[in-house]
């Protein structure tokens, strides 16, 4: 409020960086402190992959994702899966496309479609976010061709350049899900629209990544096709019981399942049998 009342206009990042910094080195040193942290933050586990990341590697790892893209110029997914011992293809511009292996052939390849925090090149004001360079569209052209795609953590408001990327994909040969904490933006319904894509409603990015993670080792486990079947469920319980360290997931797949059983006996299509 401070700023509007100031300046006649909100807080905007983009103006920001403008107005702080005046060449692309500045700007990675002004931002550099934000992503790495102080030996009290590392003390306090700050600036650390989150649960999600780790899940994510955790998949990675045993094959089940291929391709991640990414608008964060952090280094948390690279850290995560490096721990997993996963070491991915990091393309962060369009000299990396060109020099990277074809995605076929990679076990892992992570886009930065903004570059990297400590590359002077890295995307982060509003007209840099218009536009990809030649290379890198096509990159995402072929990723969006022939990969399934979940989409969580991106509003779909200010990168304009990828909203154009999904937008222009030809083809529908794999799903599209979109995993939101509230309601969508309205560049998000239209690429939703645009893609038939399926929206699901989660908690938080963690919670989401843990329970995809888990569904899938238990399907794999089982070859069940359907998540919510109880054999799967009954793997899940299994998993969480043999290891202290489950605990909290134990409690949340319970609370999640109680929660499903109250909505279900509350719904307006459910029936009591009589006999």
């Amino acid at each position: 409020m401070v700023h509007k009342a100031s300046f006649e206009k909100e807080a905007d990042y983009s103006d920001l960086l403008h107005a702080l910094t005046v060449s692309p080195a500045e700007r990675v040193q002004l931002l550099r402190p934000f992503f790495e942290p102080t030996e009290e933050e590392q003390e306090q586990r700050l600036k650390q992959p989150t649960e999600a990341h780790r899940a994510i590697a955790d998949l990675v790892a045993k094959g089940y994702v291929r391709v991640l893209v990414t608008p964060n110029f952090d280094r948390l997914l690279e850290t995560s899966l490096a721990q997993a011992g996963v070491q991915p293809t990091v393309i962060t511009s369009a000299d990396d496309v060109k020099g990277a292996l074809p995605l076929t052939h990679s076990p892992c390849t992570v886009v930065k479609v903004h570059g990297d925090y400590l590359d002077a090149r890295l995307r982060n004001t509003r007209n840099e976010l218009e536009k990809y360079d030649e290379a890198l569209d096509k990159l995402l052209d072929e990723i969006l061709d022939n990969y399934g795609l979940v989409v969580c953590g991106w509003s779909g408001d200010w990168d304009t350049a990828l909203r154009n990327a999904i937008t222009r994909a030809p083809n529908r040969r794999f799903g599209m899900y979109w995993a939101a904490r509230g309601g969508l933006s309205e560049n998000a319904k239209t690429l939703v629209a645009r893609r038939g894509a399926t929206v699901m409603k989660i908690e938080g990015a963690d919670h989401f990544f843990k329970g995809l993670r888990d569904s899938v080792e238990a399907l794999d486990q089982f070859s069940q096709q359907d998540p919510r079947s109880p054999a799967v469920a009954v793997a899940r319980v299994k998993r969480y019981l043999s290891n202290d360290q489950y605990r909290i997931a134990l409690h949340d797949f319970i609370f999640d399942q109680t929660e499903q059983v109250y909505e279900a006996l509350n719904g307006a299509t459910f029936t009591p049998s009589t006999r």
